[in-house]
């Protein structure tokens, strides 16, 4: 290895060859692996926290802001517009709507959609499915204050007949899935291979 070293160094082809001893070169990679245990270990670097966007209706009941004016509370009609464009829904057949429609038809969109939808999710834009243990997405306090909403929209916390971890994915909606432990399923798939005390005594 020295030899090989010495040939390249007198070939001049080893400009591009970092030195590994090099005391400069170490304290470098020492910094940069410092700097991703760091970031690593932040906690608001761990999975999402993505929450809906609420999108207040002035006339219905909001408990969420009972206290702030109804001035206060609304989105501008500029950031209605961006929302609607974003999901395809504002175009030149409709874009004379007053803002009361708007506004409802961004309300309904918004309640018909999972928590993780489009690149506003850091997960999404990654390219990386969300992790029920470290994102917040699917928390109940992460669903829209919505408006009282019909039964069986999204914004009902479980649909009848369906499972916890239905419900967890349901709500998240990551296009590249949510990872839940299943523990309903592994106690089944224990069963199989491991007899209940019951068993045992028959």
């Amino acid at each position: 290895p020295k030899q090989s070293a010495r040939k390249m160094s007198l070939d001049g082809d080893d400009d591009d060859v970092p030195d590994h001893l090099d005391p400069v070169f170490t304290q470098h990679v020492q910094h940069d692996l410092e700097s991703l245990r760091i970031e690593r270990s932040d906690p608001t670097n761990l999975g999402c926290s993505c929450r809906k966007l609420h999108v207040f209706l002035p006339g219905e009941a909001d408990k969420s802001h009972h206290k702030k004016k109804g001035s206060n509370r609304r989105m501008n009609e500029r950031k209605v517009r961006e929302e609607l464009r974003k999901r395809g829904l504002l175009h030149k057949g409709n874009s004379d709507m007053s803002r009361e429609k708007m506004e409802r038809m961004l309300h309904d969109a918004i309640e018909s959609q999972p928590c993780c939808w489009g690149i506003d999710c850091p997960c999404v834009r990654s390219g990386v499915g969300c992790q029920a243990d470290t994102c917040s997405c699917w928390h109940a306090s992460h669903d829209v204050p919505h408006t009282p909403a019909k039964k069986g929209t999204d914004s009902d916390p479980k649909k009848v007949g369906e499972s916890d971890v239905e419900a967890i994915e349901r709500k998240c909606g990551n296009e590249n899935g949510m990872y839940v432990v299943d523990m309903k399923k592994i106690k089944e798939y224990r069963q199989q291979y491991i007899p209940t005390q019951a068993d045992v005594e028959m």
